[in-house]
C-alpha cells in the first residue's frame, strides 16, 4: 500500500503540465470571478432598493399624467 502511495505521489507533478493549469491564471479567473459576483451582488441591491425603497425617503415621481394619489415609500 505504501509503494502504490509513493507512485502516486511521485506521478502527480507531471499530470498537471498544461499552462491552464499554472497559478498565474488561478489567480486571474479568482479575481475575474471576485469582481463578477460582486456587480451581480450590488447590481441586485440596487435593483431592490429601487423596487422596495427604505422607510423614510420621498415618495417616487408619478406618472405624467396621472392624477392618483402618491405614496411615500411604501
Amino acid at each position: 500500500m505504501k509503494e502504490r502511495v509513493e507512485t502516486l505521489m511521485r506521478s502527480v507533478p507531471g499530470r498537471f503540465t498544461s499552462g491552464l493549469h499554472s497559478e498565474r491564471v488561478a489567480a486571474r479567473l479568482g479575481l475575474w470571478l471576485g469582481v463578477s459576483f460582486t456587480v451581480a451582488f450590488v447590481t441586485g441591491l440596487f435593483s431592490h432598493f429601487m423596487q422596495h425603497p427604505p422607510a423614510g425617503c420621498p415618495g417616487r415621481p408619478g406618472r405624467s399624467g396621472s392624477t392618483g394619489s402618491r405614496r411615500a415609500c411604501t
